[in-house]
This record gives structure tokens, C-alpha cells and sequence, in this order.
């Protein structure tokens, strides 16, 4: 049976990555820096992300096992995954640009001032057209888990925040450092 996973890790692996790490962390309070998806397409894994400069698929072992923080995987019926590869190639081929971490200062943001004050700054930002890591993840996980961050935006979602509420949804209890 196929199987989705919802990848966690301390920052991705782009130029701006020391700085983007930096901030996501602080602003979050969380070592979980980036959101990502490993799906299985023909045989082979890869990691769809969004990093500068927009949404991609990235070899399954870009990340080195000191960098992943936390791997969730979600059982999908067949079905579900040939949505999710159908899914993930046309987002890969519209090339939608990286929002530059804008869900994460949004969405602590959203921590501090309420989920209004973090909307409102993620549509200053970047308006609705960016790829942002948690977002991106978010729409995949979506496909197969309806009530995944059900009434949340996705201009506020942040790796912790997507980590806590799978495990929620999944009944697993959340490992947090």
C-alpha cells in the first residue's frame, strides 16, 4: 500500500538557507524550520518542497538524516496517490515562486496577534500567488485528509504548526525539543 510522508526538517537546503532557518525558528519557536512531502512517482521517491527560487521536486535523499527532524507517514489508497502525483506535477510545472518563508512570519504573526493580523501581513507580503513550504505541504496532505488544518489559512501556516496538527489528526502523540 502507497504512503505519503510528510517530512519535517531543521531549514532547507537553498542559498538563503542559514538566514530563513534562522528566522523561522525564532518566530516559531521551533527547531522544525521546513515543511515538505515525500511521494513516490515511478519507482522512485522525491521530496516536493517549496525553496528559492519556486515549487519543485528535489531527490528523495537531498536532506541527510541529521537535518530531519520528523517524518510522518499517512496510508493512501492507490487511488489517492495518483491524485497526489497528478497533483504535485502540475504544481511543479506551473512553477509558482517561493514566498520566502512568508507563511512563517505570518503565521507567528498570527501567534502573537491573532490569525487577522497574521492574514493580513502574508497578503501585504506576497498576495496569493506564492509557494510557501507549509503551504504547499498543507494542499498535498489536504488531498487524502480533509480535516487537515481545517478553518486555518494557508497564508499562517508553519512547519509546527502542520507537525502538531497531524499528529493530532493521526493520533500520534508529538515529539517536541
Amino acid at each position: 500500500m502507497p504512503s505519503l510522508k510528510a517530512l519535517y526538517t531543521d531549514g532547507d537546503l537553498d542559498t538563503f538557507e542559514v538566514i530563513t532557518s534562522a528566522v523561522v525558528e525564532t518566530v516559531t519557536h521551533s527547531e522544525l524550520a521546513h515543511a515538505a512531502i515525500i511521494v513516490d512517482i515511478l519507482g522512485d521517491e522525491y521530496i516536493f518542497e517549496a525553496i528559492a527560487p519556486h515549487v519543485c521536486l528535489s531527490s528523495g535523499d537531498k536532506y541527510d538524516k541529521a537535518r530531519v527532524k520528523k517524518i510522518i507517514e499517512i496510508p493512501i489508497t492507490d487511488e489517492q496517490h495518483l491524485l497526489i502525483q497528478r497533483y504535485i506535477l502540475h504544481r511543479v510545472a506551473k512553477k509558482p515562486l517561493y514566498g520566502l518563508f512568508t507563511d512563517c512570519i505570518a503565521g507567528g504573526i498570527a501567534d502573537i496577534f491573532g490569525d487577522k493580523a497574521g492574514e493580513e501581513v502574508a497578503s501585504f507580503i506576497c498576495g496569493d500567488t506564492s509557494g510557501d513550504c507549509s503551504r504547499e505541504q498543507a494542499d498535498v496532505i489536504r488531498l487524502v485528509l480533509s480535516d487537515f488544518m481545517k478553518g486555518v489559512s494557508d497564508h499562517i501556516i508553519t512547519p509546527i504548526d502542520s507537525y502538531l496538527a497531524l499528529c493530532s489528526l493521526m493520533g500520534i502523540t508529538p515529539e517536541i525539543e
